[in-house]
């Protein structure tokens, strides 16, 4: 098996099996965006950055406006306190950049896992209507298309 993220068609049968229909990374509920993601595979020191970005990008890229977010923070038995707390501020520190409220979470030590994963969830309400590109529209690229955008 690979490494990664499942194929997007499997999952969207079997979701589509039992009535779901979920949009890329971003769904909508009564105007309510959510979006979940883990952060692995980078520093620790960047976990909480990260762990922030990926969920609330995804809301943003849906037109929405990040609001609320939750953390969980999944560490080895061994992991330093500190460096879960540093992990945790980070986290806590990017919601107060953006004004998205911290409003719940989860830490906690567990056998099996060799190394600390963030992953968060964040809320948001779509500010404008999604529509599909039209000619005339222009697009704006800053820096490289992320591998999942691309």
């Amino acid at each position: 098996m690979e490494v990664g993220k499942l194929d997007l068609a499997a999952v969207r049968k079997v979701l589509e099996e039992v009535g779901v229909e979920p949009e890329l990374d971003a769904n909508e509920v009564d105007g309510l965006l959510a979006a979940v993601n883990p952060a692995v595979g980078v520093p620790d020191e960047l976990l909480g950055f990260f762990a922030f970005h990926y969920s609330a990008s995804n809301v943003a890229v849906a037109f929405g406006k990040p609001e609320f977010a939750l953390l969980d923070l999944v560490l080895p038995p061994s992991y330093p306190e500190g460096g879960a707390f540093s992990i945790i501020r980070a986290f806590a520190g990017e919601c107060k950049k953006y004004g998205v409220k911290l409003v719940g979470g989860h830490t906690g030590r567990y056998e099996g896992a060799e190394y600390p994963i963030a992953s968060s969830a964040v809320l948001g309400r779509r500010v404008r209507s999604r529509r599909p590109p039209a000619e005339g529209d222009e697009v704006y690229l800053v820096g490289a298309v992320g591998v999942e955008a691309a």
